[in-house]
């Protein structure tokens, strides 16, 4: 599971959007990257691991004579597997924050309607800047700067907790759905 704190928490909701693009580029590149190396002239890491004591950086960890051909097989072999596992690990991890990020919107759309969810919204999401969005909260919305402030906490802490919670994203959203069709 993906490390969220509350600082993940504003930035998915102030964020979601781009980070969420930037992320399926990122699984893209990668997935291309290793659609490519699985297709492509491997000549740079057939030299790395013709070279004894070079990883697949180039950069030399030991001065010695040329191997032979079996253990340049063997290591051109561990080089590819490192490749393929290291940019697997990415596509994890990567899908691991979308993941979180989803469960942090669903999670917004969980909370009650009121005034919590009425600051975090308007703070987190519309006002360009946090700080903006406190001190507009009094004009827009006729809750003082410090009130604003405690709402918002106590809305990003419910938000973590419902994360952290053993409800799954379908229940979730079900929960969203309930508290948008109450409020109509």
């Amino acid at each position: 599971m993906y490390p969220v704190n509350e600082e993940f928490v504003k930035k998915t909701l102030r964020y979601y959007d781009r980070i969420a693009e930037q992320l399926d580029y990122d699984i893209v590149r990668e997935t291309r990257r290793i659609r490519e190396t699985m297709g492509a002239d491997r000549t740079d890491l057939m030299r790395a691991a013709s070279l004894p004591g070079h990883d697949i950086s180039g950069t030399a960890v030991q001065k010695s004579g040329f191997s032979d051909l079996q253990t340049v097989c063997d290591r051109y072999a561990d080089l590819d597997r490192e490749f393929v596992n290291c940019s697997f690990r990415n596509i994890k991890t990567i899908t691991e924050k979308k993941e979180a990020m989803t469960r942090i919107m669903l999670c917004f759309q969980a909370l009650p309607d009121g005034k919590e969810k009425e600051v975090v919204r308007f703070v987190d999401m519309i006002s360009e800047s946090t700080t903006a969005g406190l001190i507009d909260c009094d004009s827009k919305l006729g809750i003082p700067d410090t009130s604003a402030k405690r709402l918002r906490r106590n809305g990003i802490k419910t938000i973590l907790k419902m994360y952290r919670s053993p409800l799954t994203n379908r229940q979730l959203a079900m929960a969203g759905a309930y508290e948008r069709a109450m409020s109509c």
